[in-house]
């Protein structure tokens, strides 16, 4: 600045110019001083909103990542979770099926039947001589030959007769037992599908103690 104010300095022809030169040259440089000063101001805050804005998207961006992956999981979870249910429910259903038919098919022996009816008779007084009725499903096999031999060892007289609702009912009238495979639980169903499935020769009876164990049981009072 100095060198400036002489170079204008030299060249005025008079004190006045010179005054006047000098006090010119003097606006001009704190003039250009200025300027640089706000420039390199504004230029700081231009860098500085300029990051701002940058962290500012950036943060932005980041939340709407997290908010977007979360709510892209829990799509993908509540999603998972039906399939998941309905896999399981449809496979749930088919074991039960499956169970079911193994149950009908160990009814498909005369034995079984004849089993659940000697079981049915321990559950008796002995000394009761009431007839009893046994109502068959479509499933269930009952050998005629079976039914004599019992009726000669109880001495009770049992009566045959189609069941009307696909159930395995006998019953003298006040004590009776229903069975039918697809309302018989769990784990009578698995307990006989399992046994048959080994082949055991001499489970009928474990077979029926388990049946027996679940089968809904009512009594009713003879109407007079």
């Amino acid at each position: 600045m100095r060198i400036i104010v002489q170079k204008v300095y030299s060249k005025a022809p008079d004190r006045e110019a010179q005054i006047v030169y000098r006090r010119a040259a003097l606006h001009r440089v704190n003039r250009r001083h200025a300027l640089e000063k706000a420039a390199r101001k504004a230029a700081r805050q231009i860098v500085e909103d300029a990051a701002h804005h940058a962290h500012a998207q950036y943060e932005q961006a980041r939340f709407e990542g997290y908010r977007d992956g979360i709510a892209l999981f829990v799509d993908v979870l509540v999603d998972e979770t039906v399939r998941l249910s309905q896999t399981y429910a449809s496979q749930l259903e088919q074991e039960r099926g499956a169970i079911a038919h193994d149950v009908q098919k160990l009814f498909e022996d005369s034995e079984t039947a004849t089993a659940l009816i000697k079981e049915y008779f321990d559950t008796q007084d002995a000394d009761s001589d009431r007839p009893v009725t046994v109502h068959l499903p479509q499933w269930c096999r009952l050998n005629q030959c079976a039914v004599e031999h019992l009726q000669a060892n109880s001495g009770r007289r049992i009566a045959l007769t189609a069941s009307p609702n696909d159930q395995f009912v006998i019953s003298d009238g006040q004590f009776s037992i229903s069975f039918t495979p697809f309302s018989a639980s769990t784990d009578v169903c698995m307990r006989a599908a399992h046994r048959n499935r080994q082949g055991v020769p001499d489970a009928t009876a474990d077979i029926v103690e388990a049946l027996l164990s679940r089968v809904q049981q009512t009594r009713s009072s003879n109407s007079t």
